[in-house]
């Protein structure tokens, strides 16, 4: 994996998202490109880049539903495919809700602190600043589980409360991104939103 081996294939995932803004669906050129995205991702999990994470993941499973669907070509395929990504965003959520909830470090917001503390992900001045404010820590912290842990009842919940709860994820990714530099964080998870949206529309 030398570096301009790992630049090509960014550049080639590049040429594949511009190739599926600029071309109809239907298109086969559309299903091969979407293809490339598929395998250059697999490339990436497959050599363990350092820095890979949860984002990197839900970028795969994204990317490899719409290639799926748009291969398939059939209507109630596609629907399936966007129920899978409904799924697959709120059992993302759930289970980085409960290992949070079952976390002592994280109910008692020390694990917010070493976070920020740390070199990869951290923030020098917003660890600086946490760090003397304990309250604050433990209510971002609630905040953020049980954002996640309750995040799969958008699929029975009003349409204002689904709304409601992409805004926040939304912002919450936003701000996750902005303080630990993640590039394609918010990019990974506001992904699904479209499914989800498409998931919840009989009980708007």
């Amino acid at each position: 994996m030398r570096y301009r081996f790992v630049v090509g294939l960014i550049a080639i995932r590049l040429v594949g998202a511009i190739a599926i803004l600029v071309l109809p669906g239907g298109q086969p050129i559309a299903v091969v490109a979407e293809g490339l995205i598929v395998t250059v991702n697999v490339l990436f999990a497959w050599v363990r880049l350092p820095g890979g994470d949860g984002s990197d993941q839900m970028l795969s499973v994204v990317s490899a539903a719409i290639f799926l669907a748009r291969a398939i070509g059939d209507d109630h395929f596609t629907a399936r495919c966007l129920w899978f990504l409904c799924a697959q965003a709120c059992l993302a959520y759930a289970s980085a809700g409960v290992a949070k909830l079952i976390s002592r470090a994280w109910r008692d917001g020390t694990a917010l602190q070493g976070v920020m503390r740390t070199a990869s992900y951290g923030s020098r001045s917003l660890h600086g600043f946490l760090s003397r404010r304990y309250a604050l820590c433990v209510a971002l912290s609630w905040g953020v589980m049980l954002f996640e842990a309750a995040f799969p009842l958008v699929v029975v919940l009003p349409r204002p409360v689904v709304y409601a709860f992409l805004v926040g994820g939304m912002f919450l990714h936003q701000s996750i991104a902005v303080a630990m530099r993640l590039n394609v964080f918010v990019w990974a998870f506001l992904a699904p939103y479209p499914a989800i949206l498409f998931c919840t529309q009989w009980h708007s």
